[in-house]
């Protein structure tokens, strides 16, 4: 009985050490994955993306009022989908015009994702919107990383690629006309998977 006792408590500490390790590193993978606030900065408006129509589009083209953009990945269920949402609900609620008053522009930090997959999650999400709102309104686009990382750098919007999807903060990003960061809000202050 000693002996099963003994080897129980070797078994036990080995697994508190092995817990403790796993989350020492995922407490230092979700400090890398933070949202460092850029206020004032303006985003690079030359950087080029790809619509859920497959279309080539510039930053430039789509942001002349202000606009609300939205770091996600369109295959997460974890902060994104909620996020993208609340939006929807948001958008169903003011009084502001989407399209008139202010655009929305989702974009993927997933490299691999593709148009289409863009193009299944606005319909989702404007599916769900209270009231018809114009397509240029919503936008959701994809790239490929360099002007990923271009445009989330310039926003302090930093993640990190896990084995199952992305490590991020849920976070809007307001911009003016000319691309200047506004107002940052955070919709969650842990990051999901």
């Amino acid at each position: 009985m000693k002996r099963k006792l003994k080897y129980f408590t070797r078994i036990t500490f080995v697994f508190l050490i092995t817990l403790f390790f796993m989350l020492s590193s995922a407490y230092a993978d979700y400090n890398t994955a933070k949202v460092v606030q850029h206020l004032g900065n303006k985003i690079p408006l030359n950087l080029k993306f790809i619509n859920s129509k497959g279309d080539t589009v510039q930053l430039k083209n789509l942001i002349d009022k202000p606009t609300v953009i939205d770091f996600c990945y369109y295959r997460c269920v974890g902060i994104c989908t909620p996020l993208m949402v609340e939006i929807s609900d948001v958008i169903g609620k003011v009084k502001y015009e989407p399209g008139k008053d202010y655009d929305i522009i989702s974009i993927s930090i997933d490299q691999n994702e593709t148009p289409v997959m863009a193009a299944q999650k606005k319909h989702a999400m404007v599916g769900l919107i209270n009231r018809k709102i114009p397509d240029s309104a919503w936008v959701f686009l994809t790239g490929d990383s360099t002007n990923i990382y271009k445009l989330t750098d310039a926003a302090g919007f930093q993640f990190k690629r896990t084995r199952g999807g992305f490590l991020h903060k849920g976070v809007l990003i307001f911009v003016d006309k000319d691309g200047k960061i506004v107002q940052y809000l955070r919709f969650c202050q842990r990051a999901l998977r």
